[in-house]
């Protein structure tokens, strides 16, 4: 068994609770794991409904959104310096940087993606992830904006202004 040291924080402390569920975890690590494989598979609907229920909320799309711009900077070794916390403001402005259109945190909208839920989008996509540099967006916007370019899109968006539909 590895030696893992005393605690060092103050009783009742977070620090405190989270050193002690580490030091719990290393010394019953694959008990744990086999442990939530056995969950897992017995309860398939309600790990699906629980991670539904994160990826909803801001924290959870915050992770997911943080998290894929930190695998893709790696990727394409890009600078990376926004934080998480910068990523939850942005969300719980909860409001579209560009058009200021609400947010809307279900992925699913009449069985396909939601146009309006979160994007994060770099303004000038040959630079890295920095606070300057990147902006949380409509999905639909991005996907615009990735399709066509920045340009091409507003264009057509102004001259669609102009006419009856």
């Amino acid at each position: 068994m590895q030696y893992l040291p005393e605690i060092p924080y103050p009783v009742g402390s977070k620090e405190r609770k989270r050193a002690l569920g580490r030091r719990h975890y290393q010394q019953n690590k694959e008990k744990l794991k086999e442990r939530w494989r056995t969950y897992r598979l017995a309860n398939p609907e309600k790990i699906k409904q629980k991670s539904r229920k994160h990826h909803n909320s801001v924290h959870g799309r915050a992770k997911s959104l943080f998290n894929a711009a930190q695998r893709r900077s790696l990727q394409r070794n890009y600078e990376f310096t926004i934080d998480l916390d910068w990523v939850v403001s942005r969300l719980e402005f909860g409001k579209c940087a560009l058009t200021g259109i609400p947010f809307v945190f279900e992925t699913r909208h009449n069985g396909h993606r939601n146009p309006y839920s979160p994007k994060k989008k770099k303004k000038d996509s040959s630079k890295g992830y920095t606070k300057d540099n990147c902006r949380v967006i409509l999905w639909a916007l991005n996907m615009g904006f990735a399709d066509w370019g920045q340009d091409t899109y507003l264009e057509i968006a102004r001259a669609l202004i102009g006419h009856d539909l």
